[in-house]
């Protein structure tokens, strides 16, 4: 079976899932290829350069849309794949809008995964009909849609799309890395409390700082933020010693931050998976995050973390200040319990490979 991902962007969640899945199928499937832009290539590691067919991208302009769209029907016509796989919104609304070029010559199965419909965010309701209206178009060129929670799937049906076409399957992870070196903490003895994501709207970011603001009394905590700065935030706001900004990092430079935390903060106003809080769970950190939208499915309330009401920026600083770090402590075990049971790499990558099996009987 010849099987092609194709993607616009994947820094990030997206370069974690389609890693481990090429990562799988370039061992075990005859042929496994891969559009991504060539700048993120970086993203891919462990992923072998002859399945890569990449793509310049300079941002989210015409011409790296362009270049997509050209690299695409260029690879399709010329390999055949018998599964294309669409990641994301922006090549899963391009690509499959060229399908109708490529079934003329022959008529591949299409696999699209949006990691988040658009009209999960948190957008006016004409916006959503609009996401939504698009989606139930280029359904009708497509097999089979992923979502990736419950959530993702009940929304789904909400606006319309259908349900036979639908399936979940939850994004996993890899096996945690094993943490050797010390605490990358400036403060070790504190309750160390960790954010990882962009610094934007849809992260909750500006939740972050209102929780800072509520601790700022506490001399027991620290806030880390790892991540990409955003446009929303031209300058970050300094916090004197309450808050430590470090950046971007790759997956295997997070993994002491995740190990040594004290817990996960994950404000989000949507997720419909929220990958960043197995990551944590997967080195038994536990997560603390709203009661909203797939996060519910992840964090066993009382037992892996803790879940706040929507808004309750006050509910997020009582749980930090009400438990101390023994307590933390005690939730290390039950969360990586819960990752390894439900969310390993491994349950991803067989139901996936199932799934391309099944549309191409």
């Amino acid at each position: 079976m010849k099987i092609l991902h194709v993607a616009e962007t994947i820094k990030g969640g997206v370069a974690t899932i389609m890693r481990q899945l090429v990562m799988e199928q370039q061992d075990t499937e005859d042929e496994v290829l891969c559009i991504v832009p060539r700048q993120q290539l970086s993203e891919l590691v462990g992923v072998r350069e002859h399945v890569l067919s990449p793509f310049n991208r300079t941002g989210r302009n015409t011409m790296s849309l362009f270049l997509l769209l050209f690299c695409f029907l260029r690879v399709v016509l010329n390999k055949k794949p018998d599964v294309i796989h669409l990641h994301s919104s922006f090549a899963g609304f391009l690509c499959r809008l060229a399908l109708p070029i490529i079934f003329v010559f022959y008529h591949p199965k299409v696999i699209y995964c949006p990691h988040a419909f658009a009209f999960l965010m948190d957008i006016p309701v004409y916006k959503k009909r609009v996401y939504a209206f698009i989606e139930r178009m280029l359904e009708k060129v497509t097999d089979k849609t992923i979502c990736v929670s419950e959530y993702e799937y009940r929304e789904a049906i909400k606006w319309g799309l259908n349900p036979e076409r639908l399936v979940i399957i939850y994004n996993g992870v890899q096996d945690p890395l094993v943490v050797t070196q010390k605490s990358p903490y400036k403060y070790a003895n504190k309750k160390n409390i960790l954010f990882v994501g962009r610094t934007d709207h849809q992260k909750g970011f500006d939740h972050v700082l209102n929780i800072t603001n509520l601790l700022s009394q506490n001399e027991d905590i620290h806030i880390t933020v790892i991540g990409d700065y955003v446009i929303e935030y031209k300058s970050l706001p300094v916090y004197g010693e309450k808050i430590t900004y470090i950046g971007w990092l790759k997956y295997e430079d997070i993994a002491p931050y995740f190990f040594h935390a004290t817990v996960l903060l994950m404000p989000s106003r949507w997720e419909a998976f929220g990958l960043v809080a197995v990551e944590a769970q997967s080195y038994g950190l536990p997560v603390l995050a709203f009661e909203r939208g797939s996060l519910p499915e992840i964090i066993i309330n009382g037992v892996t973390g803790f879940l706040v009401d929507y808004g309750d920026i006050k509910g997020f600083s009582t749980v930090i200040c009400d438990k101390n770090l023994d307590f933390w402590k005690t939730m290390s075990e039950r969360s990586y319990d819960n990752y390894s049971k439900n969310f390993k790499s491994c349950f991803m990558t067989q139901k996936v490979s199932s799934l391309y099996r099944e549309v191409i009987k």
